[in-house]
């Protein structure tokens, strides 16, 4: 499965020493994980943190000085996550963690002296509300949280959350996590999400259905984007839901496979969001797993229209004024693996084609922020390399087996 990550926001270039300016990254390899201050041109560490684990996720204070980074205590499977906190401006690690009480999934830092994190067990299957005091650095609460979560997103000082069921396909949960560690929630009957495994069976083939969540946070509306081209709106203020078919027959109409769509979607400003994915299939008789890109899809709210800028693309970030895509199809038939791909593309919000980069070739996007995006072809033992999204040309190429995350937002 190749790599996906989402865009969430913007973070301003923090001073790390009295240096230049600098991003703040986790940098994993196969030692693990460390923060780094990285050059915003080249993404080359200018300063790294001694090592702080295995990387599970992270989230920033509301006064932007501190960061939090959940990790697990080596490489194989853990169960649960340890917060580490460090200065933003210099990456200096406090000596003391927070275990948690299962695996991170997400986190909201509402208030200096609050945390709230969401956690799962091995397949998050269970998630619970731990609630951490950052100064005394222990939780001093853990409740547990109805359902499932499958997408998580911010909504200023608010987390919402996007699930279901555990094992079943049943409507739509739309979960608000706020400031003050209330939650609240609302089921969208009109919209399903979730999945399924006959668990009497031995047979791992099951059935999925994703919808994509994106968050206006200055309107605090949650628009939940249903595959057959149905899309919720949840004002975050009482939960009120209205329902608005698109202007198109239906985004699935490529979609041919078994087991389900699997979307995601952004929000892009302006009244528009962005939503992709793919189309997942699979069968034991004949041996066969398949992935159909469903194209890149600007959704135009005010209206209700839908405008496909990409048709091959699964995956889109979010950079400034551009929508960065990558896609293709992928194929296994007991006998081999045949896939196709389109490289990466860069596309003004008005779906106008900026440039192509290694056309025809299957690429993963692995990240884009400011004038720079992390690509890797999905070949064995391909180099990541660093592209100018104002050209698409490699500004240099990064080692292989090293990933970086540029922590902008809040929080993963």
């Amino acid at each position: 499965m190749r790599r996906v990550a989402l865009l969430v926001g913007v973070l301003s270039a923090l001073p790390v020493g009295g240096a230049s300016p600098t991003l703040t990254a986790v940098v994993s390899d196969s030692r693990g994980a460390r923060l780094a201050a990285v050059d915003p041109a080249t993404f080359a560490s200018v300063h790294v943190s001694k090592p702080i684990g295995w990387y599970d996720g992270w989230a920033r204070s509301p006064d932007g000085k501190l960061v939090a980074v959940a990790v697990h205590a080596d490489a194989k499977i853990d169960f649960t996550s340890t917060l580490r906190f460090a200065t933003a401006a210099t990456l200096a690690l406090d000596r003391r963690g927070v275990p948690l009480h299962g695996i991170f999934r997400a986190a909201v830092w509402p208030t200096v002296s609050r945390l709230f994190a969401v956690t799962g067990d091995c397949c998050n299957a269970t998630l619970a509300l731990e609630t951490v005091d950052t100064v005394a650095k222990r939780v001093v609460s853990v409740r547990a949280l109805e359902g499932t979560a499958s997408q998580f997103a911010h909504a200023g000082s608010a987390l919402v959350l996007l699930g279901g069921d555990d094992n079943a396909i049943v409507p739509a949960r739309v979960t608000v996590i706020d400031a003050d560690g209330s939650v609240r929630s609302v089921r969208l009957d009109r919209i399903l999400a979730g999945w399924h495994y006959d668990q009497s069976s031995q047979d791992p083939i099951g059935t999925v259905r994703q919808p994509g969540l994106a968050v206006d946070p200055v309107g605090g509306v949650a628009y939940v984007v249903d595959a057959d081209g149905l899309v919720a709106a949840v004002r975050l203020s009482d939960l009120s839901v209205t329902y608005h078919m698109l202007a198109l027959r239906s985004l699935a109409e490529a979609a041919k496979g078994e087991n389900g769509p699997v979307l995601t979607a952004q929000w892009l400003g302006g009244g528009l969001l962005a939503v992709t994915g793919n189309e997942e299939s699979a069968a034991r008789q004949p041996d066969l797993y398949a992935s159909t890109p469903y194209g890149l899809r600007v959704i135009d709210t005010s209206e209700w229209s839908v405008r496909t800028i990409d048709p091959q693309a699964d995956t889109v970030f979010v950079a400034g004024s551009l929508l960065v895509a990558s896609g293709g199809t992928y194929r296994y038939d007991g006998s081999g693996e045949t896939t196709s791909g389109e490289g990466v593309a860069a596309y003004g919000l008005d779906g106008s084609l900026r440039w192509r980069f290694a056309a025809g070739t299957r690429v993963s996007l692995l990240d884009a922020y400011g004038s720079r995006a992390i690509v890797e072809a999905d070949v064995a033992h391909a180099q990541p390399q660093l592209l100018d999204l104002a050209t698409g040309r490699v500004v240099r190429t990064l080692p292989v087996g090293a990933y970086l995350r540029v922590l902008h937002g809040t929080g993963s």
